[in-house]
């Protein structure tokens, strides 16, 4: 029964089921203009309702951010929506108006590229792919006339990298590819970095002083240990990851923490002297993970399976006898059924991680299931860090009780979800990754 869940894990919403209350719209917006530089907010106006979403240089518009959610609609066969990305200066850089079908929950996803600064369009009109075309292309069943069929006839910049998407030239820039102080302009190649210039007298001295070969630090880990009454610094022995931990579980019925990072796989080996082990080549063993950036991974308690999510979708995998894993199943993004009609289903922008539980023995969810599942309370379940990525941001914790009622059950603001609530609880914003071998584990930011 783990797999009816799925619905969120593999980031699979489309449309969500109607609640009665009018319909609801989500927004999200792709974009190849640059983040923090040249688009700072990003307005979205709907029956004269208008949002916003503040834009910095951490943002990632190339892959997509849900910038507005509007709520109790009237159903409409032609709703609007207008769409503008605005400059530091919120001077418009480039506006999109959009027209589709809205009978249900929905979401869209509006792209708006740099070929189409500064085009102006009649009456009715949107730039699409530098041309003006019906406002309505590219929704339901009308038809963008497209500017590309393959990425050779576009023409980046030689910092970035060009794509034919949905018909349009779509680039992404590689600040990689810019020395120090600079960054990716799609259209202009390397410029300054406007975030480097501080406009004061240079450094009286070195940098650090550190010795110049000593690379990044280690990983930041905290723990809260069971029946602890406030969470701790952890470290290891062993050579501990130097990489940002996407994400991260425990093998079932072992007493480690697999962590991944986008290069990388750690075991850690937990017990009276914990220790990290020599790493893999984490795509050696995920082979199915190659150029992946996963956002979460847990394992199913009882059982030998683990999952590995990603903006992709979700991977399913056995752990068996260990340390090998051999991939069971993938289901795409586009392939999962919406499971949205749960109020407590969690918000799947910006997922921080998840953990799962073999039971509620420490008592941290306050879901009350027993009228559904025969006098029963809160079982197996898994928990998932994540925020909406719009208006005032919090990370919420949701559960899904995967043996009954097999749905979310319960959700709370991180603050609010027990374990976060203890003294030296993690920064919300600062964890990348969680795992619960027993204790709680949380890989974060310094």
């Amino acid at each position: 029964m783990v797999g009816r869940g799925l619905g969120w894990v593999a980031l699979a919403l489309a449309l969500v089921a109607c609640d009665g209350g009018g319909v609801s719209l989500f927004v999200e917006v792709r974009s190849d203009f640059v983040p923090g530089v040249e688009v700072s907010v990003i307005e979205v106006t709907v029956e004269g309702q208008t949002q916003e979403s503040a834009i910095t240089r951490v943002d990632d518009l190339a892959e997509g951010r849900r910038v507005a959610a509007f709520e109790g609609l009237a159903p409409s066969d032609a709703r609007r929506a207008l769409i503008r990305l605005l400059d530091a200066d919120r001077a418009e850089v480039v506006v999109r108006p959009v027209v589709f079908a809205h009978r249900r929950d929905r979401v869209v996803s509006v792209i708006l590229t740099r070929d189409c600064r500064d085009v102006a369009c009649g009456p009715r009109e949107a730039c699409v792919g530098g041309s003006c075309q019906p406002e309505g292309c590219g929704f339901d069943e009308d038809a963008c006339v497209a500017e590309c069929a393959s990425a050779s006839e576009c023409a980046p910049s030689t910092c970035a990298l060009a794509a034919c998407e949905e018909g349009v030239c779509f680039y992404t820039a590689d600040d990689g590819a810019c020395g120090e102080g600079l960054y990716c302009d799609p259209e202009r190649g390397c410029l300054p970095d406007p975030a480097t210039r501080d406009g004061g007298v240079p450094d009286a001295g070195p940098l650090d002083s550190g010795p110049p070969d000593a690379g990044p630090p280690p990983a930041t880990m905290s723990r809260l240990a069971v029946g602890g009454a406030a969470w701790e610094p952890f470290s290891a022995g062993g050579t501990a990851p130097t990489e940002v931990v996407r994400a991260a579980f425990s093998p079932p019925g072992r007493a480690e923490i697999v962590a991944l990072t986008d290069s990388w796989a750690y075991v850690l080996t937990l017990g009276p002297a914990p220790a990290w082990q020599p790493p893999v080549v984490r795509d050696s063993l995920l082979p199915e993970l190659a150029g992946v950036l996963p956002t979460a991974a847990f394992a199913v308690p009882g059982t030998t399976e683990f999952f590995v999510y990603a903006t992709e979708g979700g991977w399913r995998y056995d752990w068996d006898p260990a340390p090998s894993a051999t991939l069971q199943e993938f289901t795409a993004y586009a392939d999962v059924p919406a499971e949205w009609d749960d109020p407590h289903a969690p918000p799947w922008f910006d997922v921080r991680g998840a953990f799962s539980s073999p039971d509620d023995a420490p008592m941290w969810v306050t879901a009350d299931t027993s009228s559904e599942c025969t006098g029963a309370g809160v079982g197996r379940y898994f928990a998932v860090l994540s925020s909406d990525g719009f208006g005032p941001r919090q990370l919420l914790t949701s559960i899904y009780d995967i043996d009954c009622p097999f749905r979310w059950v319960d959700q709370a603001p991180y603050g609010a979800f027990a374990p976060f609530a203890l003294p030296s609880a993690p920064a919300p914003f600062s964890i990348t990754a969680v795992a619960r071998p027993g204790d709680l584990y949380v890989f974060r930011t310094p």
